[in-house]
């Protein structure tokens, strides 16, 4: 209801509560769970040395030096998405939320170190477990 600020810092949010952190990006929360990979077109398995392949195939496809005028403002938006898939995909406790949670688990990632990423992502997991057993 006309709370949404015109900054994307969330100036008018509540500053201790973190938990609201992802809202502001609403968009993201539609994107298919695997957007990230489908970005460097990767398996959801993929190694690092795939997922630095595929960054480095896409980063010369969409390069500024080789996408001038009509182009160059789409593949801009494109390299910057390349680049974010990369950087999520290769840190470990990132990847590790990002595949149990999408996007919102991207920013819970920053503010969790590695052990409760850990127990984050298990119980998770079985929570998922147990509403798989609930609905048979």
């Amino acid at each position: 209801m006309g709370n949404h600020p015109a900054s994307p810092s969330g100036d008018r949010r509540d500053s201790e509560s973190s938990g609201d952190r992802d809202e502001p990006d609403r968009e993201a929360k539609k994107l298919p769970r695997d957007y990230l990979y489908e970005i460097l077109e990767v398996d959801k398995k993929a190694s690092e040395e795939e997922i630095l392949e595929a960054y480095r195939k896409k980063a010369r496809q969409y390069h500024p030096d080789r996408n001038r005028g009509a182009n160059k403002a789409e593949a801009a938006e494109k390299i910057r998405q390349v680049n974010r898939a990369k950087t999520v995909l290769l840190d470990s406790n990132t990847r590790k939320m990002y595949d149990s949670f999408g996007e919102s688990g991207i920013e819970r990632a920053a503010t969790l170190d590695e052990t409760a990423i850990s127990i984050y992502a298990t119980a998770n997991n079985f929570a998922r477990t147990l509403t798989f057993w609930k609905k048979e």
